[in-house]
């Protein structure tokens, strides 16, 4: 397929408008496409109506795909995918090809998360309940939502109070750790909402979520264990006929057994020593796999919690709006065993880590009423991040080495090693980091008439980067402590048109030029000091959107965006001898490719929300992966092997996927029996940054089904349900090693090697049955 078929697939859905298998006018929209109402402008209008690519996700949905993370997400939408972070607070989202892959204390995440008006930035709260919906907005966003939102955005809305009854459910999930179900799973939800005067209400809603089995440590036979707990609060004052209050409050807490990252391998080559190790261990390695041999204890817990005040004053030209933003995130302290194999000789761990993360926002801005001639949005933003880690107690460390022999000797290398005389590295340091932005924003829309329109926006940013690193507190290995500091100002924004119709079909095509701030990395564990320079996307759009026969919308876009200064990675070891991944910049990465999303009612009894996208994101020409046969590197700290990514897929990016949800509906005697199901194919997809195709996981579909029960009256449901009834076995990301055979080590392979690839099995990677029970009031 090439891009040059844009005009084909938007002729012939206006097509089909006019010749009458779709005659819905503007006027005589079905109720439910007008009740799809988002916010993706900063202002409520029907999603057929915003020149933005959207994807949807309503409430029942949510509930039915089991979306309770932020994670799960990636089964809503075509564009979207998620990437596991891990070692920063960089990754999280990525959308038509475009996220951040590398993980660093300063890395900004390119998908923005935000909640209720309140962007998340690198402290976001992973639980996902009592939703109204989530709208996925594609293509660089930052023009009206700043940092974190140069691929695209996450948008999501709380339910909020309601002063006019007392209401309320429960809603209760159980899936058992045995049978058919490969994991266990308990959730309980329940939320009320209580009037407390005519013009004020409070609504509060909480989540439980426990999770057992994902994964299972061999040497003890235990098997993984997590538990969250989350709680909101939300209170509406109407405190006068133009002034309206909300304020939230949130809390969670988690605490698991494990400990990221945690690493299972699922390719040894057979006679290896880590094969016969795992084999010691009863563990068997392959894409089923989901075992560790654990050495070391295992453990991590946090807290999250934040608060936020919107006040609105309408004025007779628009609404004033102030949010304010205060997030928290505590983490630790956290154990892990990164290489799981007691046999090893050099052992890779980390003890009683303990990271803090904060955040402050503020915004003001003033949006036009709706329905003149001139619409705009201007306002201001302040936002600062404060990041903080450490280790706790004398033990408290990251430690390279032979855990028998004493630790806290200075550094070793590979001939001491191959000597026997290496003893372990004991890590231990404090680090510093914040980001620390201003903005002024502005976007307008003028309709010359009617039907045609224009739009225009821009931003100005001044951010601030800091980035300290303590030197070891356990012992003088001749590195001072490190500051990594850098500055930037950008101007972004967008223009664009959109022209309406007769027949309801509205067409758009927008320019973006985005911004992503920098990456501050001082020198650590033998890796270099680095700056990573801001990353630019410069997005092109046009599509349409419209409806089908007055019950399904459709949207279809062509996109390019060709991304200056690609925040990427590079693999290999450090002086140290240890397998480390930095921080790199790609000159240029382009990503283009074609989006369809259908949603609505087939019939009277089958709805339906899908979406496919083909997507071209390469690398350059000639690109350097990581090569798992050579792990030299220079007196730089740069790997000297490498493989030849160039015009390979971006880590992590189906060239083609379809997501699909939908429910048939049967009418019995007062209640409904509701069949539905979710699927999602992926074709192959590079899930780490090497040529080597033991990275790439290959194309499989993931299907679930569900069966439910429902009083017609909305009052109680049971429902069972299956996922991942394909089994699905795709890892969250692939890595090389962590085991590995150093340069010099093996005289037949002097180079160095990684003596196998591991990956991470998670949730979605595994099947599960279980049963869901809810009751409204």
């Amino acid at each position: 397929m090439k891009i040059k078929t844009l005009s084909a697939i938007i002729a012939g859905l206006n097509a089909l408008q006019v010749t009458g298998i779709a005659q819905a006018q503007n006027d005589n929209r079905s109720l439910l496409l007008e009740e799809v109402v988002v916010t993706a402008q900063k202002r409520e209008q029907n999603v057929l109506d915003v020149p933005i690519a959207i994807t949807v996700v309503g409430s029942d949905q949510l509930a039915d795909q089991r979306v309770y993370g932020l994670a799960d997400l990636a089964r809503t939408s075509p564009a979207l995918e998620m990437v596991q972070a891990f070692g920063g607070p960089g990754g999280g989202g990525q959308v038509r090809g475009v996220g951040t892959n590398s993980f660093t204390r300063s890395a900004e995440g390119a998908v923005g998360i935000v909640v209720d008006g309140v962007p998340q930035g690198n402290v976001p709260n992973n639980a996902i309940f009592d939703l109204e919906r989530v709208e996925v907005l594609k293509g660089p966003q930052g023009t009206l939502f700043g940092l974190t939102a140069s691929a695209g955005v996450i948008n999501m809305a709380t339910v909020a109070p309601d002063t006019s009854t007392v209401k309320g459910y429960v809603q209760a999930d159980y899936s058992p750790t045995s049978g058919s179900s490969e994991f266990g799973q308990k959730t309980v939800r329940a939320a009320i909402n209580v009037p407390l005067t005519e013009h004020s209400a409070l609504r509060v809603a909480a989540n439980y979520d426990e999770v057992e089995g994902v994964q299972h440590d061999a040497a003890r036979g235990e098997d993984s264990l997590s538990e969250e707990t989350a709680i909101r609060a939300r209170y509406l004052l109407e405190a006068s006929e133009s002034v309206t209050i909300n304020l939230i409050a949130d809390y969670s807490e988690g605490d698991e057994n494990t400990a990221n990252p945690n690493f299972v391998y699922v390719d040894v080559e057979q006679g290896t020593d880590l094969y016969s190790h795992l084999a010691d261990c009863g563990i068997t390695p392959s894409e089923d796999n989901n075992e560790r041999c654990l050495t070391f204890d295992t453990y991590s817990e946090y807290e999250n919690f934040g608060f936020s005040a919107q006040v609105d004053i309408e004025f007779e030209a628009g609404t004033l709006t102030s949010i304010t933003g205060y997030r928290k995130r505590e983490e630790g302290p956290s154990s892990f065993d990164i290489m799981a194999d007691p046999q090893a000789h050099d052992q890779i761990y980390s003890t009683d880590a303990v990271s803090e993360g904060k955040q402050i926002s503020q915004e003001i801005r003033f949006s036009s009423n709706s329905g003149k001639t001139l619409e705009y949005t201007a306002g201001l933003y302040y936002y600062k991040y404060e990041g903080e880690s450490s280790y706790e107690g004398e033990q408290g460390g990251f430690f390279v080495g032979v855990p028998s022999i004493p630790p806290f000797l200075p550094f070793c290398n590979f001939t001491d090693k191959l000597a026997g005389v290496c003893h372990p590295v004991a890590e231990k340091y404090n680090t510093e980091t914040t980001n620390e932005a201003y903005a002024a924003f502005g976007q307008a829309t003028y309709h010359i008439n009617e039907q045609l329109s224009v739009l225009a926006g821009l931003r100005y940013t001044d951010q601030e980067l800091t980035d300290y690193q303590s030197a070891n507190l356990n012992h003088d290995d001749g590195i001072a402590p490190q500051v990594g500091e850098t500055s930037e100002t950008d101007v972004s924004g967008k223009i664009g048109i959109q022209y309406s119709l007769e027949n309801g079909t509205m067409l758009f095509a927008t320019y973006t030029r985005g911004y992503k701030g920098p990456q501050v990395v001082p020198a650590d564990m033998g890796s270099p000091a680095t700056v990573i320079a801001a990353e630019i996307p410069k997005a092109y759009e046009i599509g349409a959107k419209g409806i089908w026969g007055e019950r399904v919308g459709y949207e279809a876009t062509v996109f390019y965006n060709d991304v200056t200064n690609y925040q990427g990675q590079s693999c290999g070891v450090n002086n140290v001898g240890v397998l480390d991944c930095s921080p790199t910049s790609i000159s240029s990465v382009i990503s283009k490719g074609v989006e369809l999303n259908f949603f609505g009612d087939i019939t009277e009894h089958l709805s339906i929300n899908a979406g496919y996208i083909y997507n071209v994101a390469e690398y350059p020409s000639a690109y350097n992966g990581f090569d798992p046969y050579d792990l030299r590197v220079d007196a730089e700290g740069s790997p000297i092997g490498f493989t030849d990514l160039g015009g390979e897929q971006i880590v992590g990016v189906p060239e083609h996927k379809v997501v699909l949800n939908a429910n048939y509906t049967v009418p019995l005697n007062g209640m409904d029996l509701v069949i539905g199901g979710d699927a999602v194919y992926k074709d192959d997809v590079r899930l780490g940054p090497s040529a080597d195709e033991r990275f790439v996981y290959e194309a499989d579909w993931n299907l679930s089904a569900r069966v439910s029960l429902e009083d017609q009256a909305g009052r109680w449901r049971v429902q069972l349900f299956a996922r991942n009834i394909t089994e699905n076995r795709e890892p969250a990301t692939l890595f090389g090693g962590p085991d590995y055979v150093g340069p010099g080590a093996d005289a037949a392979n002097p180079n160095g090697y990684v003596t196998g690839v591991s990956g991470w099995t998670t949730k979605t990677s595994l099947r599960q049955i279980g049963l869901s029970t809810e009751y409204r009031f």
